[in-house]
């Protein structure tokens, strides 16, 4: 009976412990949820690429540099990050020089 039990809540704290894991954002969809909010953007873009190359990630956020092409034919890079915990989202003009 003790051999049972001990493996069950070996079992449930093994299930505890995956769980946050499970839970975060990845690269890629961190970087499909900034080309969308990109793509809301208003004046709508034309198109809106994640840079796969120059994502920054750590446990508790991810940055993703976002390529907009715009109606009139110009160009500008937005960056957005992602709280890994909530999902929640900011996006906004690069700085120069960076």
């Amino acid at each position: 009976m003790k051999k049972t039990s001990l493996i069950a809540s070996l079992l449930i704290a093994a299930a505890f412990a995956v769980t946050p894991a499970v839970a975060k954002t990845s690269n890629t969809k961190g970087e499909k949820i900034c080309e969308a909010a990109a793509k809301n953007q208003d004046p709508a873009p034309k198109a809106a690429r994640g840079d796969i190359d120059k994502i920054r990630s750590s446990d508790q956020k991810l940055v993703v540099r976002v390529k907009v092409k715009n109606a009139d034919d110009s160009s500008t890079t937005l960056v957005c990050t992602v709280d890994r915990a909530t999902g929640e989202i900011h996006i906004g003009k690069v700085p120069p020089y960076s």
